[in-house]
């Protein structure tokens, strides 16, 4: 059954995981599944892909992406990952939800291929790490196919992150964004 992150049974589920593959649109899921990362401490991993175009329509660049966190300090939120502004619209309209876009101006455009990237990264860094044979640790990885090329780099972390920092290990005794505790 499908649920939106934040329906309570979904919330339920998540906090119950192992490990997270987070490939969600939204800004509200992103920081949900941050703070259910970060306060279950459960490793998880944001797969994307992006497409950006100048203001001529023409492709700048498509890359796809594989976010670890959870290992250590540095989530999403310390790496203004999560769009305080898409938080705000996407709290306004359900219309606002669902005009997500991944290149602006163009309505779903198909980043399927890109994603498959991403995930091939990031279910191979699980491997290693459920394994022991490794693992990435707290690392992202943005592969540029069109050159090829992958560019690693190390997340930053904010001393006073809510999230990773403040709430981090507290479970249910702090609460998640949007007050939706069970």
């Amino acid at each position: 059954m499908r649920h939106s992150a934040s329906d309570p049974a979904a919330v339920e589920a998540l906090t119950r995981c192992d490990y997270i593959f987070l490939a969600a649109d939204t800004a509200e899921a992103r920081l949900l599944i941050n703070a259910i990362s970060n306060q279950y401490q459960i490793p998880m991993t944001q797969v994307g892909a992006k497409v950006r175009i100048d203001d001529d329509g023409i492709v700048k660049d498509t890359y796809s992406v594989s976010r670890v966190v959870g290992r250590t300090a540095g989530c999403l939120w310390c790496n203004e990952l999560i769009n305080a502004t898409r938080l705000a619209e996407e709290a306004v309209t359900a219309e606002q939800q669902a005009n997500q876009r991944y290149v602006a101006g163009v309505a779903n455009p198909s980043v399927k291929s890109l994603n498959a990237i991403g995930a091939a990264w990031a279910v191979e860094d699980f491997r290693h790490w459920y394994t022991g044979l490794g693992s990435a640790g707290q690392l992202y990885a943005t592969s540029h196919p069109q050159e090829p090329r992958v560019t690693n780099s190390t997340p930053r972390h904010d001393d006073d992150c809510p999230f990773c920092r403040k709430s981090v290990g507290r479970g249910t005794t702090a609460p998640l964004p949007g007050n939706r505790q069970r």
